[in-house]
């Protein structure tokens, strides 16, 4: 990603790129009031918190990126009974 400062009188800040477009693409595959992660992300934090997967979706300029909807962090009780030891 590219940053660049659009106004000298203002902080208005232009962030471009294909991380920015993708992230663009995904939002428009979402739906309103949800959160949709790629599946790198997905991979990265699959076992902090749960998942609906959304499939395998067409991004414009990117191809086919499987998708999943955040559904909410997993229980943590069995994170806390490890660390008291």
């Amino acid at each position: 990603m590219i940053g660049s400062i659009v106004d000298i009188q203002k902080d208005t800040y232009d962030i471009f790129g294909p991380g920015m477009n993708l992230a663009a693409r995904m939002e428009g595959l979402s739906e309103p009031m949800r959160i949709t992660v790629s599946s790198e992300t997905y991979d990265l934090v699959r076992k902090q918190f749960n998942f609906e997967g959304r499939g395998v979706q067409d991004a414009k300029g990117f191809g086919p990126i499987d998708l999943f909807y955040l559904e909410g962090e997993k229980e943590r009780a069995s994170i806390r009974r490890e660390t008291r030891i």
